[in-house]
């Protein structure tokens, strides 16, 4: 029984957030990133808006009973433009020459010692000189985390055109 309970918790668990969704080219795909089991969990948003108002100006990834992380996020060539183990670093997009999207790649290891493993898409948005921000999908953003509760989603700050 005991060999069985220690198999479980070295399983890595990769869940995202799916809803279908009529996109350019057509399909369903992740909205964001969340990866769980037990009472760990870890949330990635799928865009973050650069634009120096204090509300998602950077992409923060949300964990919950996490000893350890490893954060890369890589361009569409591969190269990476940002890689951290610092739980409380985020990457705010300066180096980056595009809006995306981008390859984030989450691993963590839980307070139980299992790990959580998973990566999705991220886009760097900007009003530009409209008052909506333009997005194909369902974007979810860092401010619809709540830390403490990982897999509610609450309403965001930005406003995103229809």
């Amino acid at each position: 029984m005991n060999m069985l309970v220690g198999m479980a918790l070295s399983l890595s668990v990769l869940s995202a957030c799916r809803k279908d969704r009529d996109v350019q080219g057509g399909g369903s795909g992740a909205s964001y990133l969340s990866l769980s089991i037990d009472s760990a969990c870890i949330q990635a948003p799928n865009v973050f808006t650069p634009n120096s108002d204090g509300v998602n100006d950077a992409l923060w990834i949300a964990y919950r009973n996490i000893t350890t992380t490893e954060v890369t996020v890589r361009n569409s060539a591969g190269d990476t433009l940002f890689h951290t183990t610092d739980p409380n670093t985020s990457w705010d997009g300066s180096n980056a020459t595009s809006v995306g999207p981008f390859t984030v790649r989450v691993t963590a290891t839980t307070t139980s010692g299992a790990t959580l493993q998973g990566q999705n898409y991220v886009s760097k948005l900007s009003y530009g000189t409209g008052n909506c921000l333009q997005f194909s999908g369902n974007p979810v953003t860092g401010d619809q985390f709540e830390p403490r509760h990982c897999g509610l989603v609450y309403s965001s700050n930005e406003v995103f055109c229809d």
